[in-house]
């Protein structure tokens, strides 16, 4: 077996349910590694840490800084791969900044879940940490990725971390923008030869721009949305998510003014999950409102990409086609 770091983190696959709630217990840890030897039959030499112990719904940026800085000691440290355990709440947002501090030349890191506490027959936790071994054991990539099988389907899917969409409302399926990366099937890692990826096109994001969390303010369309009044202090840009058909309200007095005021404080305002080639009338409007289309990424990406003091539209970590 490869020299393989395994970092946990907490999240319903370092959980227990104790009476009525789930909540981060130390010997989840413990119990997937002695299921994965059952699985196995492999010795399970991990080298393992536990450097917090959180549910994901409560990450900070202070905790992913944490969790960046623990990944790349063990890889300094002559690591082949490390398996980061994590919530599935905010999974997508650390993973994404791992993959910023990091970039695509590195050993292979990998993020894995569960949907569901071990000891629950429903749960995926143990599939993708065991997948997650089969990617590293055969360099299947480099760069972060995340390990994940959805419900009802045999195979693994392996994502780039910065691809990673956002989950459906009451669903904890996993999809990627332009599919994934590849498959795990019956432990065997399948590339995608359809995927592609830039080469980083920027220098990895620095841990300190990480660790004190740029202060964005991300909002979603809606007919009859209140923008605030004043854009708070220290505000480093605006992103608004777009509709589906990649349009937003741009005739309100509550846009125009908002967008005023973004203008007038020098803040960016972002419009994400838009694209070059949209034909309604609103889309013509949003440079006249000062509006920038950001690239047609992930809106986690783009997030995560702003908030890091990084340039959405140079490639990083693989988030860009």
């Amino acid at each position: 077996m490869k020299k393989i770091s395994v970092i946990f983190t907490g999240g319903t696959i370092g959980s227990l349910k104790k009476g009525d709630s789930i909540q981060p217990d130390g010997e989840a840890a413990f119990l997937l590694l002695e299921m994965y030897k059952k699985r196995s039959g492999a010795n399970c030499d991990f080298d393992i840490s536990q450097p917090l112990s959180v549910l994901s719904e409560n990450m900070t940026d202070e905790n992913m800084a944490l969790i960046c800085r623990c990944i790349r000691g063990k890889l300094e440290g002559g690591a082949d791969g490390v398996i980061v355990t994590h919530g599935t709440d905010t999974l997508q947002y650390t993973a994404c900044a791992a993959s910023y501090v990091l970039g695509l030349d590195c050993a292979p890191v990998v993020f894995v879940s569960s949907n569901y506490t071990l000891t629950d027959g429903r749960a995926n936790g143990l599939d993708n940490f065991a997948s997650a071994v089969n990617f590293i054991e055969q360099k299947g990539g480099r760069g972060v990725f995340i390990s994940y099988r959805n419900r009802d389907e045999q195979a693994t899917n392996i994502h780039r971390a910065a691809r990673v969409l956002p989950y459906m409302p009451y669903d904890d399926r996993l999809f990627s923008l332009n599919g994934v990366y590849g498959d795990i099937y019956w432990g065997q890692f399948v590339k995608n030869y359809d995927y592609k990826e830039r080469a980083d096109g920027q220098k990895p994001a620095d841990i300190g721009e990480l660790a004190e969390g740029g202060k964005v303010l991300m909002l979603n369309c809606a007919p009859g949305l209140y923008y605030p009044d004043e854009i708070p202090e220290g505000v480093r840009a605006v992103i608004l998510d777009a509709y589906h058909s990649g349009t937003a309200d741009t005739v309100s007095d509550n846009i125009r003014r908002f967008a005023r005021n973004a203008k007038q404080k020098g803040i960016p305002f972002y419009i994400s999950c838009s694209w070059d080639g949209v034909e309604y009338q609103s889309v013509s409007e949003f440079g006249n409102l000062g509006f920038k289309v950001m690239p047609a990424a992930s809106p986690i990406a783009m997030y995560m990409k702003i908030k890091m003091g990084l340039d959405p539209y140079i490639s990083l970590g693989g988030d860009i086609k």
